[in-house]
């Protein structure tokens, strides 16, 4: 490289030039000058000399060697220019290769995030305090600049381009990265992330993947991806749970995002003195040891929630429990105002996303919401989506409220919202709660978390991160077998699968330990509870907290 031949050209100028002075003094003074009486002394004067300290101890004394002495001060001046020249380029390079994103990362055991998406690089790091503390996280972003500069991560590593392209995963180290999650607003991208990672990695990176499509897991399980997360199986089931049971949305969402206080889910293998044992026999050992079984792992992959009293435990089996906090004994999120829904009513469906659209019809057949639906959005209805009777299609801009007045808002049971642009949810949820004096139910997603707030003061009834959800249920699932099916069962209510309710205490129930209770209703798997006397949700609480009337 040119670099590389500057450097060879300044060294072998250096020598030259102590060489040639060395032995030149030598020659012109050595008999007349007793300064130069060895080549020693001589090497000396030249090095004094070139480096232009000057010290003045030894000095020429003829005319043949001052004039000697003045061209060995303009190469020592030459050579130092050229030394710093190249030292600056060397510094100000290494600067510019991180700064442009192309410097290569060298350490092994890191974290890969590739992605186009700022909020979803920030989620991921969140989840990962450890790596973070060992610098052993590297960012791919196709970006000029690095995507955090302004937030507390810029100093994080990152690599300028797509995973896709070959050098960009060489620089980012890929070869010898364990994990990698890949997320890409374009789903071609997505895909070809995946495929270099897994190919340069020899298949022995784990790959976790984000794809907002419909039904394509299996497409990008064949492509050797690990885990694959579509949010809106997990954010809309969220949406329509806090319209049909507050609770248990609140539940979902202290579990996803395992707050430090909260119980989290752990998968480790049966121990061998329960080989053989039924699961209820299971299920009580395992109460009294402050844990709560919710499924078993069977060693062919298949996961079963909630299996019957009598499922025998076999050898390489795993279970998935809940298991408390180390240092909290009782605990406990404060509940919302419970909000009434009417009972009758249309429910609105605005968003610019087909695919939520599609998705959210799905779910609400799943809980067999009946009501007559209407659809807003910027684009029209699609030939091929089926329309039922009960639906219509309107394509409008939901923010003109003279427009939205056609719909006949004062009739809207419950509206959700979804919007890649949060100040357009706002905008929505704003009109909407005008419209109708506030007597309309609004369930929005949002993704920038300042905007939580926002939607609260306007009057939004419940509102979900759609982006913070998707980190910590990727991070649980790669670290936490069966995980990531265990939550997409319990939200999305598919047949053959358990569901998550809410069941109410009635007058002249009996007091009693949640322990109890939780044997007696043993095949409802009790996993948690919400307390009306002081408004409290407990996740998982301890066996001995007392339960009463309502």
């Amino acid at each position: 490289s040119l670099m590389y031949r500057q450097w060879l050209f300044a060294c072998f100028f250096l020598i030259l030039s102590v060489i040639t002075a060395t032995f030149g003094i030598f020659v012109i003074e050595a008999g007349t000058n007793k300064d130069f009486a060895d080549l020693f002394e001589s090497l000396w004067w030249t090095v004094v000399t070139i480096t232009t300290v000057g010290y003045g101890d030894h000095a020429p004394v003829t005319i043949e060697g001052k004039v000697f002495a003045i061209f060995v001060i303009s190469s020592g001046v030459i050579v130092n220019s050229l030394i710093i020249s190249l030292f600056s380029q060397l510094f100000f390079g290494f600067q510019s290769a991180a700064y442009l994103g192309i410097k290569p990362f060298r350490k092994k055991g890191h974290l890969l995030i590739c992605s186009d998406d700022v909020r979803f690089i920030e989620s991921v790091i969140h989840e990962y305090p450890h790596k973070l503390k060992e610098g052993k996280i590297v960012i791919v972003a196709p970006s000029k600049k690095h995507p955090l500069q302004r937030s507390e991560f810029a100093k994080l590593p990152w690599i300028a381009g797509h995973p896709s392209e070959h050098l960009v995963s060489q620089r980012a180290g890929a070869p010898n990265a364990t994990e990698a999650f890949v997320f890409f607003r374009e789903h071609s991208e997505t895909i070809t992330g995946i495929i270099q990672l897994k190919n340069i990695s020899h298949k022995k990176m784990t790959v976790a993947a984000i794809d907002y499509g419909l039904r394509s897991d299996a497409n990008f399980r064949k492509l050797g991806c690990d885990r694959v997360l579509n949010p809106f199986e997990v954010f809309i089931p969220m949406m329509v749970r806090a319209f049909l049971s507050q609770e248990s949305y609140l539940w979902i969402r202290e579990v996803i995002l395992r707050d430090p206080v909260f119980p989290q889910i752990h998968t480790q293998p049966f121990a061998k003195s329960d080989e053989g044992l039924a699961w209820k026999d299971y299920f009580i050992k395992a109460k009294n040891h402050r844990e709560t079984p919710i499924a078993i792992l069977t060693q062919d992959q298949q996961i079963h929630v909630s299996p019957p009293q009598d499922f025998i435990i076999h050898q390489n089996d795993s279970v998935l429990s809940l298991k408390p906090p180390k240092h909290n004994l009782a605990y406990g999120t404060k509940l919302p105002e419970k909000i009434a829904f009417p009972s009758q009513g249309v429910v609105l469906i605005a968003s610019d996303s087909l695919l939520f659209i599609q998705r959210l019809l799905a779910e609400l057949e799943f809980v067999k919401q009946d009501e007559d639906i209407l659809i807003i959005s910027h684009a029209p209805a699609p030939i091929d989506f089926p329309l039922e009777n009960n639906i219509q299609w309107v394509q409008m801009d939901l923010v003109a409220d003279y427009e939205l007045s056609r719909a006949r808002p004062s009739h809207v049971k419950v509206a959700f919202l979804d919007h890649r642009s949060d100040s357009y949810t706002m905008m929505c949820v704003l009109i909407l709660e005008s419209l109708t004096q506030g007597l309309v139910k609004t369930v929005a997603s949002f993704r920038s978390p300042e905007f939580a707030t926002n939607l609260e003061y306007i009057g939004c009834d419940f509102y979900i991160n759609a982006d913070e959800l998707s980190a910590p249920l990727m991070a649980q699932s790669l670290s936490n077998e069966g995980y990531e099916v265990l939550i997409k069962r319990i939200v999305t209510q598919k047949i053959k699968t358990n569901s998550l309710r809410v069941f109410e205490v009635k007058a002249g129930f009996p007091k009693r330990q949640w322990l109890e209770v939780s044997l007696l209703l043993f095949d409802y798997d009790c996993i948690g509870l919400a307390v009306a006397r002081n408004q409290q949700l407990f996740v998982h609480p301890t066996n001995d907290l007392m339960i009463e009337e309502n």
